[in-house]
């Protein structure tokens, strides 16, 4: 579903209109009929190729290209990680009150095996200084700079992880 809603994937999914005849629940198709969907779906992907390697929109230029899907998605997910760091900035800097921070959480961790998915001994070697290191990153973003024009996308619908709910 998310796939037809963001502009770096929508773009690259073909609709083929059937006819009545051709659509549907059909445990019968004749071998003609599958011959014609097996070609429509041929004739897409000549298309999507058209438009997206040879830079051709129905025979007509267009700047919609392969380079500029990927630049759109990395627009799109600097803006998403944008927004995901600084939450998980303020998250980490605002324990609730009685609540062990983070930080403690982490280094408690490391030192010791936590009681739910413990810490591998590379692992433990890995995580110490990296919330520092993540941190600096997300106090130094604004959480706006990278939405300014900007591919429309809901971070918080991509994002399984709201870490400013978490604290």
């Amino acid at each position: 579903m998310w796939s037809t809603v963001l502009g770096e994937y929508r773009d690259r999914i073909v609709h083929i209109a059937l006819t009545k005849a051709e659509g549907g629940l059909n445990l019968t198709v004749p071998l003609e009929l599958l011959t014609n969907l097996s070609q429509y779906g041929s004739e897409a992907g000549q298309r999507r190729i058209d438009h997206f390697v040879e830079g051709e929109d129905s025979g007509q230029p267009t700047t919609m290209t392969w380079s500029n899907q990927r630049w759109i998605r990395y627009r799109s997910t600097v803006s998403l990680l944008d927004t995901f760091l600084v939450d998980f900035s303020r998250a980490m800097d605002s324990p609730e009150p009685g609540d062990p921070s983070y930080t403690e959480l982490i280094a408690r961790a490391a030192a010791q095996q936590a009681p739910c998915y413990p810490l591998g001994s590379a692992q433990k070697a890995t995580i110490m200084g990296k919330p520092e290191d993540i941190l600096a990153l997300g106090r130094r973003l604004s959480d706006q700079v990278m939405k300014s024009d900007c591919p429309r996308r809901s971070p918080n619908s991509l994002s399984a992880h709201r870490f400013d709910r978490l604290s």
